[in-house]
């Protein structure tokens, strides 16, 4: 799971059909919008699956993306991740893959 700030506002619900019911309220499920890119040390670079995208209620202005780690990645170390929205690209936050 990916915190970040700003998904909602930039990226387009074009797919109301992945969109998620919880207590009759829907909430928006932007993962059409976003693309995740796992980048290794050695120049490789991964799509990650996103499953979901979007707000969440425990802190205001603060969105969640939900991100499969893809077998390619096990055992390989450093990542840099690359959050796309719309087009527009994130900083790269680094994590570490065992």
């Amino acid at each position: 799971m990916i915190f970040a700030a700003g998904v909602v506002g930039f990226a387009a619900n074009t797919d109301p059909a992945n969109d998620i019911v919880i207590g009759g309220v829907v909430i928006p499920n932007l993962a059409e919008s976003v693309v995740v890119e796992a980048h290794t040390q050695d120049g490789r670079v991964y799509s990650l699956p996103v499953e979901f995208a979007g707000g969440q209620s425990l802190i205001a202005d603060l969105d969640h993306i939900i991100v499969q780690l893809v077998p390619e990645l096990a055992g390989t170390g450093v990542v840099d991740l690359t959050l796309i929205v719309n087009g527009v690209r994130s900083n790269s936050p680094t994590i570490a893959i065992q």
